[in-house]
């Protein structure tokens, strides 16, 4: 339906009066009564036109749910993958694939972070399906060790997916037990001897861990 507003502030549908034309023909076909028909997916601009005035609305053809294609968590502070400390910075990124897919139908449970349960992203790219997520001094509510992210999308016709990540939240310092195990009950070495040196390190994300080693 088209109805045109004149000067006198009648308003009156002009439908049958109007012509209508599309940029492409590859999302949706329009007739020149202005019935417009899906072609495939995707979005494409119908423009009306009627006395010499033009208007214009995007069309959208959806037909796939929502798919997530990649996750990933960082703590900015220390550039860690994967890993939070409290009060450390971090950027989460999800990269969902979907024709009607807009930023308000994407939310994120960060209770376990000590933020919102369905926390929208801080900027969604259609053209690159990238949510991103900027988190500012994180304090975490969980105990200690896995912390389970998930993330939901909602697209424009109501179909749903979710998807999510896993981040470790480590709150302890390391801890090491460095010994001499060679030569065995004698703690001094003279210059010339051979000694091995035994270090256990601990963490809950030894993947984080390094390693630095000195004599002195």
């Amino acid at each position: 339906l088209v109805e045109a507003l004149f000067s006198d502030g009648n308003v009156a549908p002009v439908t049958a009066g109007a012509t209508y034309s599309s940029t492409e023909d590859t999302v949706v076909a329009v007739d020149s009564a202005g019935v417009v028909s899906p072609v495939g997916p995707g979005r494409e601009t119908v423009r009306v036109t009627y006395a010499g005035l033009s208007g214009a609305v995007q069309a959208v053809v959806d037909t796939s749910v929502p798919e997530f294609s990649s996750a990933s968590f960082i703590d900015t502070t220390t550039q860690r993958a994967g890993f939070i400390r409290s009060g450390d910075d971090a950027l989460m990124r999800f990269q969902i694939a979907d024709d009607s897919l807009e930023i308000g139908g994407i939310g994120a449970d960060l209770s376990g972070l000590g933020a919102g349960a369905q926390a929208a992203p801080d900027s969604f790219s259609r053209r690159s399906g990238i949510a991103r997520w900027s988190l500012t001094a994180v304090s975490p509510t969980d105990p200690e060790g896995l912390i389970q992210i998930g993330v939901s999308a909602q697209d424009a016709i109501g179909r749903s997916a979710s998807s999510n990540v896993d981040v470790i939240f480590d709150r302890t310092a390391p801890t090491a037990l460095v010994d001499i195990t060679s030569p065995t009950g004698n703690p001094f070495v003279r210059t010339g001897d051979e000694i091995t040196i035994t270090a256990e390190v601990s963490d809950d994300n030894p993947s984080a861990l390094t390693q630095d080693y000195v004599l002195d």
